[in-house]
């Protein structure tokens, strides 16, 4: 069911637009917040059932693909807090700024971080959620390789005459 929206014929007043402009950003923010919780215990999860599904005798491939899901999920965990630190190190800057009634100051902040890709709390979480990805696809290929390994039969041997 499509909706339709009504253009305002004037624009909103300044008060008006920075309100919503401040609603926009909470959703955002908060969008934001459920993204890293989501991938932060998914990332939690993969390690503790790789660390479970892990024996004392694991040697060879099955050791180190483990191993590679673990620090794969390690990473994303990595990429998370640095993703959450750099925005709350950000709202505490753009915080000073607005307090200090420093809009030009905010302007050139957000102009700045938004050209250093490293400062961006966006690269960072794409990262953990491709390090997530890679913990999970490490996983299911070689489980998908070892059912396939098992299902194959194995190569007859040639039999000699006797």
């Amino acid at each position: 069911m499509s909706e339709q929206f009504k253009v305002p014929e004037k624009p909103l007043p300044e008060e008006q637009q920075w309100q919503l402009a401040l609603a926009y950003l909470r959703r955002a923010e908060i969008s934001a917040h459920v993204l890293r919780t989501v991938l932060f215990f998914g990332a939690i999860a993969i390690a503790a059932m790789v660390l479970m599904q892990m024996q004392a005798g694991d040697r060879g491939l099955a050791f180190l693909v483990n191993v590679a899901s673990v620090v794969f999920a390690l990473a994303a965990i990595f990429c998370l807090v640095k993703s959450w630190q750099l925005q709350k190190e950000k709202a505490l800057d753009r915080f000073k700024y607005l307090k200090a009634k420093d809009a030009d100051a905010v302007a050139l902040y957000d102009g700045v971080t938004g050209q250093l890709r490293g400062l961006q709390s966006r690269f960072w979480d794409w990262l953990a959620f491709w390090a997530l990805a890679g913990a999970i696809l490490t996983q299911l290929a070689v489980r998908m390789l070892s059912a396939a390994a098992t299902l194959l039969p194995a190569p007859a041997s040639p039999s000699l005459p006797m």
